[in-house]
């Protein structure tokens, strides 16, 4: 980690022993924890003895918690200690109780690392700054053949991934050129990746671990997110990302159209524009669901509602036709609509009216240019 303190302040030195570090070394610690982070009320509530969180530097970082047998080292200089460093050591999980003033008074004179869930926080007392976190493995612990064996069978199962990836890529991109030729295929494969990176963008901006997008012919691209959303309000940020990035790639084959006059980009931005008005559609799984999710029900109705009419309705002429494509999504649909809601938290949605309307109104903007986008230059198209 680079240095984070103020001038003046002591620099403090951590290291975690822990089997299990975050991908990066220091795992976005750079950032303190301010009174207007969602996580300050979750830090607050650990320590119900004190009328106000303890002054100091407050970071954290998204990291596996370790077993309780496992422990944090503190080192700090000290020029009163003969080798220059004093040294505290703690079971990470030995937590005394914080009801009392005065132990939350005692125990905040020193350095202080806890998890919650899979977040770590960091406190460093006044006058002391994090200057780097550095993750070592278990204190003696030996590597055993099996252990070998099993690490590298991840590593062969991450190149593994890294083939699916670029597998699933290929494979819908042939099936697309089939259909429609090399170079729609080619751009219209484009344009879903750049939606899918926006995901990976604000996944990586909250110190999400993502995988990279796996493409499914006809049918879209997906990310795996390895944390959950902490709340409604997170989760909206990650899904509106996505449209944000695709909706951006698809304003540039428009504006190439209208550059150039060529139908091919007319038809690219078109197929762009009508494939966010589907996944804006406010329904699970769709982003639009995601991005509205805390709506529930308000919007997930009209959302389905919608979605069946983007799978189903033609406009021109207007009639309905049968896809079975279409009702794999509907399945899926009518799936994550029956198991997601029920695995989420109590308070999952009661975030702040600034977030729920901003969230709203950034939503209804980009579905309406899609709209706009796809009946304007769906007449210009191929």
């Amino acid at each position: 980690m680079q240095p984070d303190g103020r001038r003046g302040e002591r620099p403090l030195d951590i290291i975690l022993n822990s089997d299990r570090p975050p991908r990066s070394p220091w795992g976005g610690m750079r950032h303190r924890v301010s009174p207007r982070d969602p996580r300050w009320a979750s830090l607050r509530s650990t320590f119900p003895g004190a009328p106000d969180l303890p002054e100091g530097n407050w970071y954290w970082m998204r990291a596996p918690a370790p077993d309780a047998s496992q422990a944090w080292r503190v080192a700090m200089p000290d020029t009163g200690s003969h080798d220059g460093r004093q040294e505290f050591l703690h079971h990470v999980l030995a937590f005394p109780a914080l009801h009392d003033p005065s132990v939350v008074r005692e125990l905040v004179r020193r350095p202080l690392v806890f998890w919650q869930s899979d977040v770590l926080f960091v406190f460093s007392p006044p006058g002391e700054a994090v200057t780097r976190i550095r993750f070592a493995g278990s204190q003696g612990a030996q590597r055993s053949w099996w252990r070998r064996v099993i690490s590298t069978g991840v590593a062969v199962l991450a190149k593994l991934k890294l083939l699916l990836v670029f597998g699933s890529v290929l494979v819908t991109m042939g099936l697309y050129a089939l259909l429609l030729g090399w170079p729609f295929a080619i751009g219209f494969v484009a344009l879903i990746a750049c939606h899918e990176m926006g995901h990976v963008v604000a996944a990586r901006r909250r110190h999400m671990k993502t995988s990279l997008p796996i493409f499914l012919p006809f049918l879209g691209a997906f990310i795996g997110l390895r944390q959950r959303p902490q709340d409604a309000s997170e989760e909206a940020f990650l899904g509106i990302a996505g449209p944000v990035f695709g909706l951006a790639a698809t304003g540039v084959a428009a504006l190439l159209w209208a550059v150039t006059s060529d139908p091919f980009w007319a038809a690219l931005a078109s197929a762009g524009f009508l494939i966010h008005v589907f996944n804006l559609m406010p329904v699970l799984p769709l982003d639009g669901g995601r991005t509205v999710g805390f709506w529930r029900w308000l919007a997930w109705i009209p959302g389905g509602l919608g979605a069946l009419a983007v799978l189903f309705y033609r406009p021109t002429p207007p009639h309905w036709q049968f896809d079975p494509v279409a009702v794999l999504l509907i399945a899926l649909v009518i799936w994550s609509l029956s198991v997601e809601p029920r695995n989420r938290p109590g308070g999952y949605t009661d975030i702040g009216a600034r977030a729920r309307w901003g969230y709203t109104a950034l939503w209804a903007a980009l579905l309406a240019v899609s709209v706009i986008g796809y009946v304007t230059l769906g007449a210009y198209a191929i």
